[in-house]
């Protein structure tokens, strides 16, 4: 009797995994292909081809294709979570510690700028700058960086964090999930202000 019950709940379960793959491959190349002739044509074109320190120099053909779909892949993975629970959106976006900590991970290892391919991720650099705030004595302004800007990304990355909860079962998933939703910002802010040279 338990066999035939659990039977079509895991068929439902295999349905609902493949129509997620389905739609996130969909998605990810629907919005790859946008991105990468958005970038190529129009906000590339923003970037000076001189200064790469201050301001950034646009990414190639290639680069840009491959950070493209990268950026891709994470957004699409969130619109396909979002779609897939439709009607339900109470229970993806209820308060859960689970939820609280992934939001908080998320938020501490954004990625903010990007030096010769090094990511400068907020938490060190939160860490960093409030350290040379404190050095020059003024001690107050370092507290809303302390504590403001954490709990803004934190608040920010927290619909993020349900929706990979909520649309990924398994351990392993959420893991796979938030190193991709990792990579997608990382792309993101790489195409947003072009590769920096950190050399002197």
């Amino acid at each position: 009797m338990s066999n035939a019950n659990g039977a079509p709940a895991a068929g439902d379960d295999i349905g609902r995994k493949r129509a997620l793959l389905r739609l996130w491959l969909t998605l990810t190349v629907n919005i790859g292909s946008v991105t990468f002739f958005f970038y190529q044509f129009i906000w590339a074109k923003t970037f000076a081809a001189d200064n790469c320190r201050f301001t950034g120099c646009a990414l190639g053909p290639v680069l840009s294709a491959l950070t493209s779909l990268v950026f891709a892949a994470g957004v699409a993975l969130l619109i396909a979570i979002l779609l897939q629970n439709r009607g339900r959106y109470r229970q993806v976006f209820r308060f859960s510690r689970a939820r609280v900590i992934g939001a908080a991970v998320l938020a501490a290892l954004a990625p903010v700028v990007i030096y010769s391919g090094l990511p400068w991720i907020l938490l060190p650099g939160l860490i960093f700058g409030a350290a040379v705030i404190f050095s020059t004595g003024s001690v107050f302004e370092a507290i809303p960086m302390l504590i403001v800007v954490p709990l803004i990304a934190t608040a920010v990355a927290y619909p993020i964090s349900c929706l990979l909860v909520s649309g990924l079962r398994k351990r392993l998933g959420r893991f796979a999930g938030f190193t991709l939703i990792w990579w997608s910002a990382y792309c993101l802010v790489l195409m947003l202000y072009g590769l920096r040279d950190a050399k002197l």
